[in-house]
């Protein structure tokens, strides 16, 4: 019995040690305005036409923003 929870004891030590993270979180980017040149991923039409929910993933290896006409 003694073994067992010791074993546990350590296994769970062992886990939790590897949850210490220690890079440097940056902030990220801000969120970018629809203009007439925002198109849809996916539709291939212009975000501002289109009514409800609108979504963008902002990649770090490009310029623009990547738009969702529906974020459902």
């Amino acid at each position: 019995m003694r073994k067992t929870i010791l074993l546990t004891a350590f296994a769970a030590a062992l886990a939790l040690s590897g949850c210490k993270d220690d890079r440097t979180a940056e902030a990220p980017p801000p969120p970018q305005g629809m203009t007439d040149a925002a198109i849809g991923h996916y539709c291939g039409m212009n975000v501002l036409e289109h009514t409800g929910p609108k979504g963008q993933i902002i990649l770090a290896s490009r310029k623009d923003p990547v738009w969702f006409s529906s974020a459902r």
